[in-house]
């Protein structure tokens, strides 16, 4: 499948964080992701772009191609801050935390975290499960 020039031109700005197989991907997935109406697992994407859904090289893009995630999120930040903020506008970065819950024996990584929501000043609320944090960007 053939992608469009201005997907591949997009993740060209993140051609220094990857390796060129990763670039590849990415490109892939995120051509995947725009053309696809409904869910968006990795399984509906692959079968939507023409690969077998239970066994597209898209599984393992995160843990086995070498992709700095740091390194894409400063581009894409750079990238924001180019496109939406004028010269001399200060960027204005916004923290969350949250809770997923996670049961079951197998969950890999998962920890007991306080939950802000569920909890108060005299009574602290715990959790089985993730800590996602979430760093937004405010344009005004």
């Amino acid at each position: 499948m053939q992608i469009a020039h201005f997907i591949k031109d997009f993740m060209n700005n993140f051609a220094e964080c990857v390796s060129s197989p990763s670039l590849s991907r990415l490109t892939e997935l995120l051509a995947a992701r725009i053309i696809t109406i409904g869910k968006t697992t990795v399984t509906n994407l692959s079968r939507v772009f023409g690969f077998d859904p239970y066994n597209s090289p898209w599984h393992h893009l995160f843990s086995r191609y070498r992709i700095s995630l740091w390194a894409l999120s400063f581009v894409l930040i750079q990238l924001i801050q180019k496109t939406f903020v004028a010269d001399g506008q200060a960027l204005v970065f916004v923290v969350d935390d949250t809770t997923c819950l996670h049961n079951g024996k197998n969950v890999f990584g998962k920890a007991k975290h306080r939950d802000a929501a569920r909890s108060s000043h005299t009574v602290t609320t715990l959790l089985w499960g993730h800590k996602w944090v979430v760093i937004s960007i405010i344009i005004s």
